[in-house]
Order: structure tokens, then C-alpha cells, then sequence
């Protein structure tokens, strides 16, 4: 069964699933333990493009013999990693039309722990849509403003950590992301140096069917 098979028998039309599948759950995080969010608008504007993948396949650091056989990963994570991406680069292309490249998601929450200042965003009041029939699990960010005077905790004292909770504005969303950075290199190559995948290295691994 592929990604595509499943899709129309979720409601996904504006939720995500794992906030379709535990949305009772994720508004007790969201008031609990004061997160940051990153929404599609932000992790859609880091892709995994053919140089991204050359330079992930063999670093640039990498003698000028081993960039000439770039279709062969450097090592075994390398070749992990880079199977990985080509399988989410097939999925986004085919379902959701990303011709480019795929998103990195997942690469973005350490990219944020690791560089924050890599991103800019903004508090909001957040909630989590729990009965529509077409919107359940639905995130409910309050660009606007619009309940801003419920929020008495936030206007008494926005440092205070009750400001973070059910009368704050509870979620630091990120609104801004520098395209212009590698969303792996660097921390591929800072993982390449102490990955167990690589202890017992893989020679030739063959990876020309991985993006061009």
C-alpha cells in the first residue's frame, strides 16, 4: 500500500495526521509545555534539490577522485540518508507535485535546536479544531488576533509562564526560514564522523537511480 492508497480515506484535507490521530492529546501539549511550531509554509521552503543530494552523496570535502564517482555514497550513512530522501523525492513528486525536490521536515526541528537563528517567527494563540466533521484535528493559529482579550495571562505579563497557558499565547510559531543554507551538510558531516553505520564501511554502493 503506498502513501497515495491511504490518503483518501483520511481526513486530510486540512489536518495533519498525527494531529488527526492523537488530536485529544496535542492541545494538552500545546498549553503544557510551551513549544515552538513549524508549519508547512516554513518547512516547504527547504528543499532537497539535485545539488543538495551530490553534495550529500560525497562531501565537498572529499578528494577530486571520490567526486568523480558521485553516484557511489561516501558511506554507508550516506547512502542511508540518501536512499531515505529519494524515497520521500519519488512521494512528493508523484502525490503533491514537488518536481524540485521534497521538503526536509524532520531535518528542521535539529536545524532549529542546532541554529536557531536560522528562523524567525512570532507567539500566537494556538488551538486544536476537536469536533468538525472536515476539520478535526485542524491547527488553529490566531494570526490576527482575534481573542487577544481572553488572553489575560499574556497582557499581565508575557514573560510568566501561566502566559504560555490556557489564557496565554501558548506556541511560538516560525514564520521565516534562510533558504540559503544547506538543510544537511553540516550536520551530515558532523554525524558522518561518529555514526555507527559507518564503523564497518560499505564500499561502491550503487546510487544511480537516487535523484539527478
Amino acid at each position: 500500500m503506498t502513501f497515495s492508497d491511504v490518503l483518501p480515506s483520511l481526513n486530510l484535507l486540512f489536518s495533519l495526521f498525527y494531529l488527526l490521530a492523537s488530536f485529544n492529546l496535542t492541545p494538552s501539549i500545546f498549553l503544557t509545555y510551551a513549544p515552538t511550531f513549524k508549519p508547512l509554509n516554513v518547512t516547504h521552503q527547504a528543499l532537497f534539490r539535485s545539488h543538495d543530494h551530490a553534495n550529500l552523496l560525497v562531501p565537498p570535502s572529499a578528494s577530486t577522485s571520490s567526486k568523480n564517482t558521485s553516484t557511489a555514497a561516501h558511506t554507508p550513512l550516506r547512502h542511508s540518508l540518501s536512499t531515505l530522501l529519494n524515497f520521500f523525492a519519488e512521494t512528493y513528486a508523484t502525490v503533491f507535485n514537488f518536481q524540485e525536490g521534497p521538503p526536509v521536515h524532520d531535518p528542521l526541528c535539529i536545524a532549529y535546536i542546532a541554529e536557531p537563528s536560522l528562523f524567525k517567527g512570532k507567539r500566537y494563540r494556538v488551538d486544536v479544531e476537536l469536533e468538525g466533521k472536515w476539520t478535526a484535528g485542524t491547527t488553529s493559529v490566531d494570526i490576527y488576533g482575534y481573542r487577544d482579550q481572553e488572553l489575560t495571562a499574556y497582557k499581565e505579563d508575557e514573560n510568566s509562564r501561566e502566559s504560555w497557558g490556557p489564557k496565554g499565547k501558548n506556541v511560538f510559531v516560525l514564520e521565516e526560514l534562510d533558504v540559503s543554507f544547506s538543510p544537511t551538510s553540516r550536520l551530515t558531516t558532523e554525524t558522518d564522523a561518529v555514526s555507527m553505520l559507518n564503523r564497518s564501511r560499505l564500499s561502491g554502493i550503487d546510487s544511480t537511480r537516487l535523484l539527478n
